[in-house]
């Protein structure tokens, strides 16, 4: 999907096709399913232990976040 903002009524079903490609059926085991930049495997103790938060970094990415408030709003205010 592209990364924009979307509406309810911009969603469609169309866009989840690669999302479905990627998912593939049970009857084979999922075998065609591997992991890539937006797909990773996450141990269960990683799970346990953000006490069952799913909301992880996603390790392929070099993003560190927002960074500081302070900076970022001084560096705006320039």
């Amino acid at each position: 999907m592209d990364k924009k903002k979307l509406t309810e009524t911009d969603i469609r079903i169309e866009g989840f096709e690669g999302e479905r490609v990627w998912w593939n059926s049970e009857k084979n085991g999922f075998k065609q399913r591997v992991e890539n930049e937006q797909a990773w495997r996450v141990s269960i103790d990683t799970i346990k232990a953000g006490n069952f938060n799913l909301d992880l970094k996603n390790p392929h990415s070099s993003d560190t976040g927002p960074g500081d408030a302070d900076q970022s709003l001084e560096a705006l205010t320039r």
